[in-house]
């Protein structure tokens, strides 16, 4: 769904006005993961865990509903067929290196586990894109044209939301651990200290689309970039004393600067594709993005494992032992964050190209 309503505002929406529209999705496509938490903790309070997927259906049930009643094609129909090869290569390309870098905190055999599941997603995803571009070359379908990746906007601003989402989901996850297993905080009371930092992305999403239209994306990415990288350094520090003020604050700021990193690298990224590769690039941005929050989780799920083993081995009781694997995770999540810093610098807001690469997508 959201790279079909990314593939809608590319077609609709002039490129002067990009920004505030892609600000305003990002309450769907951004706030919806931040706010989870609380959600889920107000659900845990009262009912089974259970309903936690329960709960699931009727809104997926409203949202078939409400679709096939009101949307409508917005542009011509094609004669896209869906490769199956290709649909079956990806799930051990992107499921290999996620659930391989889900092992690497396993125990003695993590690593070996984690090495082989990984190298074999690599082999599945080379496999993938050399069949992606050789059904470009002959004219067939591919199931992502990754043309898209001539352009070199496009792909820094991928590498930059990658890393973004990393950020987000390892917060989702690492926080909540923190709060309830450290601290000792009910689910309900841990919803509710991460709801501020939900809202503000929210809040602040039309308004950075707004800047991005009228400014370009630098003045945005830029401190976003910084501001990330800060509140994860700030919270590989925490511990079981660290005031819950001080945690609301940099959630606070974590989800302000994800909110200026989010919209500017969606737009910036799409705005120089042509519009036959706007389907394509929407979902290349879609997915990439939701495997890098996947496999961000993964791995730093796994890092807090693994620190969290070798300080019980060495002697540590449990919760300190707990809290220094969140403190290192947090801590490889703020180096990888130092990437964001140097992708900001780069970001331009660039028109439509109609040069040699669009005329030859367009033949």
């Amino acid at each position: 769904m959201i790279p079909l309503l990314m593939t809608t505002v590319l077609t609709l929406v002039p490129v002067e006005r990009r920004g505030a529209v892609m600000g305003n999705l990002s309450i769907a496509i951004s706030v919806a993961p931040a706010i989870g938490p609380t959600l889920s903790g107000l659900i845990l309070q009262f009912l089974s865990w259970r309903f936690m997927f329960v709960l699931v259906l009727p809104i997926a049930l409203a949202t078939l509903a409400y679709g096939s009643r009101r949307l409508v094609n917005v542009g011509q129909a094609g004669h896209q067929r869906l490769d199956l090869r290709s649909a079956l290569l990806s799930i051990p390309a992107f499921g290999g290196l996620v659930y391989g870098l889900s092992q690497l905190g396993k125990g003695a055999s993590g690593p070996a586990v984690a090495l082989g599941f990984i190298t074999f997603g690599v082999a599945c995803l080379v496999i993938f894109g050399q069949r992606q571009l050789r059904l470009t070359r002959h004219g067939d379908s591919p199931l992502l044209d990754l043309r898209a990746f001539r352009y070199p906007m496009f792909g820094l601003s991928l590498a930059l939301l990658c890393l973004a989402m990393l950020a987000l989901f390892g917060m989702v996850i690492l926080l909540p651990i923190y709060l309830q297993n450290v601290r000792g905080i009910g689910a309900l009371a841990t919803g509710l200290i991460l709801l501020p930092g939900g809202l503000l992305m929210g809040l602040a999403g039309p308004t950075v689309g707004r800047i991005m239209d009228r400014h370009g994306p630098q003045v945005l990415t830029v401190p976003g970039a910084a501001l990330l990288t800060f509140t994860m350094w700030r919270f590989s520090t925490g511990d079981p004393s660290t005031p819950i003020w001080l945690l609301i604050s940099l959630n606070m700021g974590l989800m302000l600067g994800l909110a200026c990193l989010f919209t500017p690298a969606f737009t910036a990224g799409l705005n120089p594709l042509p519009p036959y590769l706007y389907s394509h690039g929407s979902a290349i941005m879609g997915t990439l993005q939701q495997v890098a929050g996947a496999a961000g989780t993964a791995l730093l799920v796994a890092i807090m494992a693994g620190r969290t083993a070798a300080l019980t081995d060495a002697g540590q009781s449990e919760i300190p032992a707990l809290n220094g694997g969140i403190e290192t995770a947090f801590r490889v999540a703020a180096l990888l964050s130092l990437a964001t810093v140097g992708l900001a610098f780069f970001i331009r807001n660039t028109k439509p190209d109609e040069g040699p690469i669009a005329q030859e997508v367009r033949r």
